[in-house]
């Protein structure tokens, strides 16, 4: 009951009044134990799971029948052809400042201040010298914009619109809706949410093996999507998303190592940008 009292005391108190307790009656040094903390006591919660693509060789290759030489070199060889050799990284782009009084995708076309922010992020990704590969947008207008205008910078690249990677409600977030207008059904994350997790499960995954060079794709879309992405990507709990925010026109860069590693390079950045330009 004391070590209760000690305890709360130390919480609510701070250290000078567990001090006085502890002079009052302090256990033997051989009896005590430390208080868990975030910085003493280590736990861990979670493992990597390395398949999370569900394109790990060692799971894509037939494994070895019984252990004669002839099967174990089969079995090598055909792991080896299996293993990626390169990097992908998604560059993944949110659109720019749009009317968010329009009642239809039309409606909710870019701002002229979004269209600035559109340029500005083109020529700072032009500017940037690296051999993109690709870019994909949404079909939602906005996002359609925005990779138009990004286009112009970088002619050479195709476009290809995607329906999966349109703007919705991923997965219920924790904590919940606060402080907003918004509020999605459950039918809207239902519906919504397996769209977007497979526009995660088609974008998001380790190089084939054929691929010789890193590759560097474009993704223009929204920032729900963009959110849910990245927790998912780094596994962390994709209920997590709202509890990032992205400016518009900002870029988040996605790293995927050929052994499924994947690190978040960058997110949110609109250092391209001047300060009065950055809306959200």
């Amino acid at each position: 009951m004391f070590a209760r009292i000690l305890a709360g005391a130390g919480l609510l108190g701070g250290s000078c009044c567990a001090a006085t307790f502890a002079s009052v009656r302090e256990e033997p040094k051989e009896n005590r134990s430390p208080y868990r903390s975030w910085s003493t006591v280590y736990q861990r919660s979670t493992y990597w799971d390395s398949n999370w693509d569900r394109r790990d060789p060692m799971f894509c290759v037939k494994p070895p029948e019984d252990d004669s030489p002839a099967e174990m070199l089969r079995f090598e060889e055909e792991l080896n052809k299996a293993k990626p050799k390169r990097n992908r990284y998604l560059y993944l782009v949110r659109h720019g400042q749009f009317n968010v009084k329009g009642t239809t995708d039309k409606e909710c076309a870019l701002t002229e201040l979004g269209r600035k922010q559109a340029d500005m992020t083109g020529e700072r990704l032009k500017q940037m010298g690296i051999p993109f590969t690709r870019m994909i947008h949404s079909t939602m207008c906005r996002a359609t914009e925005t990779a138009e205008i990004i286009h112009k910078h970088l002619p050479s690249l195709s476009m290809e619109p995607c329906e999966l990677i349109c703007e919705g409600a991923p997965v219920p977030p924790e904590p919940p809706f606060r402080y907003t207008g918004w509020n999605p059904s459950d039918r809207n994350f239902f519906v919504e949410g397996a769209r977007i997790e497979a526009g995660f499960r088609k974008y998001f995954h380790r190089a084939l093996p054929t691929q010789k060079d890193d590759s560097h794709e474009i993704i223009v879309c929204h920032t729900n999507v963009i959110r849910y992405w990245v927790c998912r990507a780094l596994q962390l709990p994709p209920e997590a998303w709202l509890r990032l925010s992205l400016p518009h026109c900002s870029t988040s860069v996605v790293k995927i190592t050929p052994i499924g590693d994947v690190s978040l390079q960058a997110l949110g950045c609109v250092g391209h940008m001047p300060m009065e330009m950055i809306t959200k």
